[in-house]
């Protein structure tokens, strides 16, 4: 199986590295975590799925991260990109290397950083917001214009975005439970906020966004369901991710 530049053979646990010519026969715990991640590509695999595969004496968090450093390592900088962190939730395996992690202004093979993607994401959302102000939106996409959130800082303004209208009838009571969590709120420091979900429903995406004395600060979050929602989110968890404070 290709996976970026390398070459894995899950039969034999060995992973080549075509780029530089070097060959790596995997412990038992990489072979399996990658294993795992490429059965399951292109989806979201929780921590929990993946320290179940673990051997019982190294079933930890810490060993799974170190196993997904590891990994990435041998892989090199050009697809290391392709195993994702999803928060503190899981990890991803994507099929293909995106293209804004290949190329930046027109050189191949450099990495964007953490905060040009970040600054990236912010303004594909903003002008998303402004061609929909000036063109009736596709029977696919549903955004809502501007709603307000009244914290303990001021008003903020947030956007919820759907890919559909069964989908905003569905999500709707996830929606107003995360509304209800942003309200009571004791800090509340950012300006704006988005959020959309996937096409299944099990990942949303909170996009955040304010000015400070250093400059634009954007944030986007990825939260996975939990059997198949969101009502996890309380304060707590909103402290813990900084979105409340």
């Amino acid at each position: 199986m290709q996976i970026g530049s390398c070459w894995f053979d899950m039969a034999s646990g060995q992973l080549s590295n075509q780029e530089n010519d070097t060959s790596w026969k995997m412990p038992v715990s990489e072979h399996a975590i990658l294993s795992l991640l490429a059965n399951h590509r292109g989806q979201v695999l929780s921590n929990a799925q993946l320290i179940a595969v673990l051997p019982v004496t190294e079933s930890s968090q810490a060993r799974l991260e170190e196993a997904i450093d590891r990994l990435r390592f041998f892989m090199g900088n050009n697809s290391a990109s392709l195993i994702e962190s999803i928060d503190d939730q899981g990890f991803l395996l994507h099929v293909k290397l995106a293209r804004s992690h290949r190329f930046l202004n027109g050189t191949p093979g450099r990495s964007i950083t953490k905060q040009q993607y970040l600054i990236l994401i912010a303004q594909l959302i903003l002008l998303l917001l402004l061609l929909y102000s000036v063109f009736e939106p596709s029977t696919k996409f549903s955004l809502h214009k501007e709603q307000q959130i009244h914290t303990s800082n001021g008003d903020v303004a947030y956007y919820p975005i759907y890919h559909s209208h069964d989908q905003q009838v569905v999500m709707a009571p996830q929606f107003e439970h995360l509304v209800t969590q942003l309200h009571q709120c004791q800090s509340f420091e950012w300006d704006k906020l988005f959020y959309s979900w996937s096409d299944d429903n099990k990942v949303m995406s909170i996009g955040l966004k304010k000015d400070s004395s250093t400059g634009l600060i954007v944030r986007n979050i990825k939260v996975i369901a939990q059997a198949s929602s969101f009502d996890f989110i309380d304060q707590q968890w909103l402290v813990k991710m900084e979105i409340c404070s």
